[in-house]
C-alpha cells in the first residue's frame, strides 16, 4: 500500500502528516528535537513489508526561500523514512529466510 506523507510548515512548525489518518509528527526548530518513538509508533508501529512511503512537499517557494531549514528537514526526514523501510524490509526477509 502506498501510504502518502504530506510535509507543510505551520507558524514556524513542520508538519509532516500521513494523508487520511492522524498520524503526524511535528518539528519546531526552535526545540531541536525529533521524538523517535512518535515517529515510530505514528508510522511504523502498523508498518506492512508492502507498503512504501510516498511524501509530497506542499510548502511554497516563498517558504523555502525565506527559511533555509524548509528544503533541509524535508530532504532529511524523507532520507530517514526510507532508512527506516529499508531496515524493515530487510529484517523482515531475513525473518522469513531463518524459517
Amino acid at each position: 500500500m502506498k501510504r502518502i506523507i504530506n510535509y507543510t510548515k505551520n507558524k514556524g512548525v513542520y508538519v509532516f502528516q500521513e494523508e487520511g489518518t492522524h498520524n503526524k509528527i511535528k518539528i519546531d526548530i526552535n526545540e531541536k528535537k525529533l521524538l523517535g518513538k512518535e515517529l515510530y509508533e505514528n508510522f511504523f508501529a502498523n508498518y506492512n513489508v508492502e507498503d512504501t512511503y510516498a511524501f509530497i512537499d506542499k510548502t511554497t517557494e516563498k517558504q523555502k526561500s525565506d527559511d533555509k531549514f524548509c528544503e533541509q528537514i524535508f530532504n532529511k526526514i524523507k532520507e530517514l523514512f526510507l532508512n527506516i523501510e529499508t531496515e524493515l524490509k530487510d529484517r523482515t526477509l531475513e525473518e522469513k529466510n531463518d524459517k
